[in-house]
This record gives structure tokens, C-alpha cells and sequence, in this order.
């Protein structure tokens, strides 16, 4: 009887108690807002096996309940249980990857009045092509043939210029007043080109050219009307190809038809090439030449 011992009532043997050893407990947590779950060990003297779990008729998890719950508060109190760093992203990093580079604007600043709204525009080439109003001359009041005003920036009529670059207009211009600051400004933007539209002979497709120098080199015979009779030589019309015979069809956005008079056509021809650099005379005083 090495192995047992005496017990109170009779001679009964009872088993001697097996030798207590720790257990080890893991627990995975995810409190207080950790970004992932954290794993706990929790060592519980005098637990053997899982003798304690099966003999109460319990499971594991309900078995370590209080443990649990000590474990909850604590973190409470102490905070969480390991330094976590927790990164926002920017709205730009999040969508786009990358800051988005502020737009970079050239030109000459104008800013316009559109009824009580500040309307912004940059102009990289002159001259504007606007009408200015005889009582107010910062107003816009319509525009040119070819306006690049128009065509380009946007803007209208009714329109009240108040700054031009970083001046304003403070009370107004004079109408030589605010041409000499529009000059000074951009004089040295490049010209606006103008668009000659002609029909070639024997071709249904419109041919469009763009002129930027005057004179521009066209013989017209107001018989023909709208028929090029003949091209100077080094003539800005020849070096860009256009050909006798051909018929102008369209000077900027201004449409010529049939039955425009001659002199109408001329009138409209000579106001827009007026603002296109000057490229030396083809002969004294002539832009356009007519021959009778």
C-alpha cells in the first residue's frame, strides 16, 4: 500500500492528488479599438487538464468567464493593451493617390462685372475684338469680326470690365484710357489669327486658312465678287497656297453669300484684317487690290 494511505472510516483506499501543474491559456482580444486581435496568455495555477471543465459540466469559454471579465476592465482602466497607431488618410491620398497641383494660369488677367458676378479670364492672344460703349467704355457693348472676346474667352455683351492684370479700374476709363492700358498689357501677346474660308474649284470640301500678317496678297474683281482673281507674289495668301479662282466663303465667323454686295465684302474683308501684324508692303497702301 506504497501507493495509498490510510483514510477515516475503514480501510478504503483513496487516490493521492496528481501533482498540480500550471496551464497556459491563450485569449484573443480585439478591445478599444485595436486595429487586429491581440493574444493574452493567462496562466491559472491548479488547473489540470480540462478535468475542471468536464467534471462541472461547463465549456472552456464559460469556464475562464471571470478571467474575461477582469481582463475587460482592466484594459479600461489601463488602456489598451499595446500602442496602436492608427492612420487617416487624406481625402486626396485616399481617392486620388496623389495632391492635386493647383492649375497655373497665363496670359493677361481681365476680370469682368456680369452683373454684380466677378467673371475671370486670361488672354493669351490680341486684341480682344470688343465694341466698346460710347458713354462707358470699360462696358461691352458688342465685338468685331474674328473677336477673340468672343470666340475664345466667353465673354458678352453687357459685361463690365474692372481690372486689367492687377489694376483696377477704380471710377473708369476714358475710351483712350482704357485701349492705352489694354495695349500696354498685351502688346505682347500674339495676333489672333483670322479664318478665310474659300470654296476650290471643282471640290466640295471648304478650305480654311488662318492669316496672322497683312496685307494679305488678294486680287478681287467686282464682277466676280467673291471670286480671288489673281495673288500677289510673296504674298502672305500665296505662300499659304490659296489660288485664283477660289471664292471666299467665310471671313472669321462672318458668312459672305452670293448676294452681298461688293463693296459690303470689302468693307467686311478690310475691318478684319485690320488688327493682323503688318508684314510689309506688297505696294504702296494696298491690302486688299481690286481691279476694275
Amino acid at each position: 500500500m506504497a501507493d495509498c494511505e490510510e483514510g477515516l472510516v475503514g480501510t478504503a483506499r483513496v487516490p493521492a492528488p496528481m501533482p498540480v501543474k500550471p496551464r497556459t491559456i491563450f485569449f484573443e482580444a480585439c478591445v478599444l479599438g485595436l486595429l487586429g486581435p491581440t493574444t493574452l496568455s493567462l496562466i491559472i495555477p491548479g488547473l489540470v487538464g480540462e478535468d475542471l471543465a468536464v467534471k462541472s459540466g461547463m465549456g472552456l469559454m464559460w469556464s475562464f468567464m471571470p478571467w474575461a471579465t477582469m481582463l475587460f476592465f482592466t484594459c479600461l482602466v489601463c488602456g489598451p493593451l499595446a500602442p496602436v497607431k492608427k492612420v487617416i488618410p487624406s481625402l486626396k491620398t485616399m481617392v486620388l493617390g496623389k495632391a492635386i497641383p493647383e492649375p497655373t494660369a497665363d496670359g493677361v488677367r481681365l476680370v469682368f462685372d456680369d452683373h454684380g458676378m466677378a467673371r475671370t479670364v486670361y488672354a493669351k492672344y490680341r486684341p480682344l475684338g470688343i465694341v466698346h460703349a460710347a458713354t462707358a467704355p470699360n462696358v461691352v457693348s458688342g465685338f468685331s469680326i474674328n473677336s477673340y472676346a468672343k470666340a475664345e474667352l466667353g465673354v458678352q455683351v453687357g459685361w463690365r470690365l474692372t481690372c486689367i492684370g492687377d489694376a483696377d479700374l477704380v471710377g473708369g476709363l476714358g475710351f483712350e484710357g482704357l485701349t492705352g492700358a489694354l495695349h500696354k498689357h498685351m502688346r505682347d501677346l500674339p495676333v489672333w489669327p483670322l479664318p478665310l474660308q474659300f470654296a476650290e474649284q471643282h471640290s466640295s470640301e471648304p478650305k480654311m486658312i488662318e492669316f496672322v500678317e497683312r496685307p494679305l496678297g488678294l486680287v478681287f474683281n467686282p464682277r466676280s465678287r467673291t471670286e480671288v482673281h489673281d495673288i500677289h507674289d510673296n504674298s502672305p495668301a500665296q505662300r499659304e497656297g490659296v489660288q485664283p479662282g477660289w471664292r471666299l466663303t467665310k471671313i472669321g465667323d462672318y458668312d459672305v453669300h452670293e448676294n452681298h454686295g461688293f463693296s459690303e465684302l470689302i468693307t467686311h474683308l478690310k475691318r478684319a484684317i485690320q488688327p493682323l501684324d503688318e508684314a510689309g508692303k506688297i505696294s504702296p497702301g494696298i491690302q486688299i487690290a481690286i481691279v476694275n
